[in-house]
């Protein structure tokens, strides 16, 4: 079915234009007709695939980022009264996700050429309690992790 919201829009490139092949429309029907929608066999299938693919030893399937970023934030060891910094310009699961290890996110200003994280901005807001620097890619550009780093 064909998105109609942009059909009078002078955007050249939609944000939203999903595309579902008939063979995923297939795989998802398999799924929803049984009696175990979020485990089972095609969890199994899609966590060792994705193991195979990125030549990893573990992979999780989470339900939304919030969820990755969570367990990403538990398995660096983030944990109560720990500092991790985030951009101010960003979604909410990044400070929801820190707040559920019931650590501190630590809300730093983007650098306003290309909205990435300050770098001055990140050197002024690192304290001993500093455990982790959340950044944000955003508007399909790739932030500099180099220099963060």
């Amino acid at each position: 079915m064909k998105n109609d919201f942009f059909k009078d829009s002078k955007i050249k490139y939609p944000a939203y234009e999903p595309w579902i092949s008939n063979e995923d429309k297939k795989i998802l029907n398999k799924t929803l007709n049984q009696s175990m929608l979020t485990l089972g066999p095609q969890l199994e299938k899609f966590e060792s695939d994705f193991c195979k693919y990125t030549k990893s030893k573990y992979a999780i399937a989470v339900t939304n980022c919030t969820a990755a970023l969570h367990l990403s934030l538990k398995a660096m060891g983030i944990k109560e009264n720990d500092e991790v910094i985030i951009p101010d310009l960003t979604f909410v699961a990044d400070a929801n996700a820190i707040l559920a290890c019931n650590a501190k996110p630590v809300i730093v200003d983007i650098n306003k050429d290309n909205f990435f994280l300050s770098i001055s901005e990140i050197k002024k807001n690192i304290t001993k309690k500093t455990k982790a620097i959340l950044p944000v890619h955003i508007y399909g550009q790739v932030c500099n992790i180099e220099e963060i780093q």
